[in-house]
């Protein structure tokens, strides 16, 4: 496997991101709010490539020093391979760099991978929406608090 190489998302990747959100979670967003997401000054968003290429990406709007994240996936073909671990690393470090202080996202209670992924990296859980997702299953409200 190759380096993967983490920058800003810029409008030369949109249209890959945008692909990559559509496979991936199943109440995407459209290529206009993905497209937004490069000059929105209260965002965050950062892709990961490997030879030219998004494989994966993440976004979060920065509210009074915290980061919300909105959303972030790999690229199927390179699920399992260690870049999960990868895209968090990288939305820690990007944060701190940025002044964020804390880090919060929601999860689909039934997304065990994902869940375990988040308490590797410190996150905790801290709330529950019921029936957040498509009006029946819950997510986790979780944290991951003084990341400076």
């Amino acid at each position: 496997m190759c380096e993967i190489k983490f920058e800003n998302l810029s409008d030369k990747y949109v249209e890959q991101v945008f692909a990559i959100e559509r496979d991936s979670i199943p109440e995407f967003w459209s290529m206009e709010q993905i497209s937004a997401l490069t000059s929105n000054p209260n965002a965050l968003a950062r892709i990961g490539l490997i030879d030219g290429d998004a494989i994966c990406y993440y976004s979060m709007n920065v509210v009074a020093g915290e980061g919300y994240i909105n959303n972030l996936a790999v690229k199927e073909a390179f699920r399992g391979k260690g870049i999960g671990s990868a895209l968090i690393r990288d939305i820690i470090t990007a944060a701190r760099d940025s002044g964020i202080t804390a880090l919060t996202l929601e999860v689909n209670e039934n997304n065990t991978p994902a869940i375990a992924l988040y308490n590797k990296f410190g996150f905790c859980v801290e709330g529950r929406r019921p029936k957040f997702y498509a009006g029946k299953d819950a997510a986790l409200i979780m944290w991951k608090r003084d990341i400076r």
